[in-house]
């Protein structure tokens, strides 16, 4: 292919011998200052559009005679940017462009020397030069002061094994810190676990109690044996629903709450121990509670002090007990008509005259 314009790809591919005499006349001061330019050479330009073929530009320059005056863009010659860039690569097809003249009379143009010639005739001279500085370099080393060359071999492993104890160290801190990680992760894992399993065993207790009721209040028979006190337990709860107009709710099991006193004494009567109802349905139980408030409106028969509510988990009674603690101190603090209705405290709805 045609000589292309950029740094890297006007230079003919002259293998690793020529990279390394490029690099030995950048590095070689005397090689350096031997190389004087007088005159800045001018940009050539395309043979077609008249543009500066700068470094930047793509563009080719005629294989057959290498003339500065022979470029053209890539443009002019038509081809893509891509294409160029695919054929200028080291190890891309071997191709080759000629100008107008040289293509249609090879006569017409005056060949000029060839660049690898040059670059050879550069590496030998490069090569003479490489010699001289390794015989230099022998000189020097020869003449080195042994003892001074130790002394800074003894500095070089002191400074090495520091390095090596930095390293040790480094290697220890992330070593401790994937444990730390490993530590916290096991930590979450368990506490994600346990909160997970305190939210299932929650919903457990809840599908445990859904059609319980709790009564506060209502009287507990003294007859000595279970089953009778059982006995008069239904019909004290029959009787209650009866007046909650509930005559539809069936009772499927009532359970006493808490250890039953040794002893009554007639003068220091018990306080009546609460009474777990389970009824047959969760529909059967909020109609119940619903109910419950006809109970303060019925003047005979001791409902008054009878008190209904859903049996609650420990979690529920817990922030129930916190509820009514607020609900306390808000009316101590003046408000009124605050009642505890769905897990909150709220104002109780004004009544009207009909009700």
């Amino acid at each position: 292919m045609g000589q292309s314009q950029s740094a890297q790809q006007r230079q003919t591919k002259a293998g690793t011998g020529s990279r390394k005499s490029t690099k030995i006349i950048q590095a070689n001061a005397t090689a350096q200052a031997s190389l004087k330019v007088s005159v800045k050479k001018k940009d050539p330009t395309c043979l077609d559009c008249g543009k500066e073929i700068t470094e930047e530009v793509k563009a080719l320059q005629c294989d057959k005679c290498g003339q500065e005056t022979a470029w053209k863009c890539i443009t002019c010659v038509g081809i893509s940017p891509e294409l160029y860039d695919m054929l200028t690569v080291e190890d891309g097809p071997d191709l080759k462009w000629f100008c107008e003249p040289c293509l249609h009379s090879p006569t017409s143009c005056p060949p000029v020397r060839d660049n690898n010639d040059k670059l050879e005739e550069i590496v030998g001279t490069m090569g003479k030069l490489m010699d001289k500085l390794c015989h230099i370099e022998n000189r020097l080393d020869s003449k080195a002061d042994v003892q001074q060359l130790a002394v800074v071999e003894t500095k070089m492993r002191a400074v090495e094994s520091k390095i090596d104890n930095i390293e040790q160290e480094i290697q220890e801190i992330k070593q401790n810190q994937k444990t730390d990680e490993t530590q916290v992760i096991d930590c979450v894992e368990k506490v994600l676990t346990a909160r997970s399993k305190e939210s299932t065993d929650e919903e457990a207790e809840k599908a445990k109690r859904k059609t319980n009721v709790i009564i506060h209040g209502l009287p507990e028979s003294g007859a000595s044996e279970a089953s009778e006190r059982q006995d008069d337990d239904l019909g004290l709860i029959a009787s209650m629903l009866h007046e909650m107009k509930c005559d539809d709710v069936e009772a499927v099991q009532t359970v006493r709450l808490g250890r039953k006193p040794d002893t009554d004494d007639s003068t220091h009567p018990h306080k009546p121990r609460p009474l777990k109802l389970v009824l047959k349905t969760e529909d059967q139980k909020i109609q119940v509670l619903t109910s419950a408030k006809n109970l303060r409106l019925i003047k005979d028969g001791g409902w008054k002090d009878v008190f209904l509510h859903a049996d609650l988990t420990m979690k529920e009674r817990e922030k129930r007990r916190q509820l009514v603690s607020e609900m306390k101190a808000r009316k101590q603090q003046g408000e009124t008509d605050l009642i505890i209705a769905n897990g909150k405290i709220v104002r109780r709805a004004a009544r009207t005259p009909s009700q």
